[in-house]
């Protein structure tokens, strides 16, 4: 594989993670401590929109880009593709790909069950709070997976530049 492909995709992954990093963080740091602080229905009712609105073209880029550069930069390793494709960014991406399987199998299930709910039944059992609790923790796990996976690739990058 010739070594500028190589270095397309280490970019891509650093730039996609971290921005995956950043929404991930967003989320865990503002809009959640928001929504925990409303009343449940109205609450509920917001996190239905922004789940309808966050499955756009620019974030399924990101979302599935991210851990399709995961997938490829194993794939670099395991070959030995060039200069990158080290042990860091083996972790890397490894840790990225968890974060997508981990969004898949634990948050997407979560988003599902919510826009399902009446919203007039989110006063009158505890789906909301089930919700809330679950989801976070989720988020956390997948933001600091994130965040690790973006220092990890930028330190193969780096040593793969000097």
């Amino acid at each position: 594989m010739p070594q500028y492909l190589i270095v397309v995709v280490y970019i891509f992954a650093v730039v996609s993670t971290g921005m995956m990093a950043g929404i991930y963080f967003i989320f865990s740091n503002t809009v959640m401590p928001a929504l925990a602080g409303m009343a449940k229905a109205p609450a509920a009712e917001a996190m239905q929109l922004i789940n309808r609105l966050i499955l756009n073209p620019l974030f399924f880029v990101l979302f599935i880009g991210s851990a399709l550069a995961g997938v490829t930069i194993v794939a670099f390793t395991l070959v030995g593709s060039g200069n990158l494709g080290g042990y860091i960014g083996l972790c890397a991406a490894l840790l990225m790909v968890t974060t997508f399987i981990s969004t898949i199998v634990f948050n997407v299930p979560l988003n599902n069950k919510l826009e399902e709910v009446e919203l007039n039944m989110v006063e009158e059992n505890e789906i909301w709070r089930l919700y809330l609790d679950s989801w976070v923790k989720w988020n956390h796990f997948r933001a600091w997976l994130s965040v690790i996976s973006a220092i990890l690739y930028s330190v193969e990058f780096v040593g793969f530049t000097h």
